[in-house]
């Protein structure tokens, strides 16, 4: 005679005490992921204008000031890489604030499924880890490709 096999571990199934811990989890790595995605969305404008945008402005007053400069053709060049940083800046934020919304978003109709019985707890963690592990050499790839402007220079 078999044994029956185990129902799905879903949260119906769950014992109160595994239903609250679980509840627990889901609050827990919403309000991670929540947090993470607010950071992002608050520094992307802020790092874009500053740094980038400050260092092009920097160098077309030195060129302004500098009337033999304004005729050389590298004060130029080194304008064209300030922009190319600024543009790959932007697209590595932005990459990085749609990958968090993402994050969020899957997170939640999840959590979603699983309290409604329609998927299981290993289900839930692992479609998680899949999207956490999905794009993660993209921000990195963007990141190297943009610090690489400075072998320009």
């Amino acid at each position: 005679m078999s044994n029956p096999a185990p129902p799905p571990d879903r949260y119906s199934n769950a014992s109160t005490q595994l239903q609250e811990v679980r509840v627990r989890h889901h609050e827990r790595r919403f309000l991670q992921l929540n947090g993470l995605l607010i950071g992002h969305s608050e520094g992307s404008l802020q790092y874009l204008l500053a740094v980038n945008g400050g260092g092009a402005v920097a160098m077309l007053g030195l060129v302004g000031a500098v009337e033999k400069w304004r005729i050389q053709n590298w004060p130029y060049w080194v304008l064209a890489v300030f922009v190319l940083g600024l543009t790959l800046s932007g697209l590595a934020r932005a990459v990085i604030l749609i990958h968090s919304q993402q994050l969020v978003s899957g997170w939640i109709a999840d959590s979603n499924e699983y309290f409604r019985n329609q998927l299981e707890w290993r289900d839930l963690q692992g479609r998680d880890s899949k999207r956490v592990k999905r794009f993660r050499w993209l921000p990195w790839t963007l990141g190297l490709l943009d610090s690489s402007r400075c072998c320009v220079l």
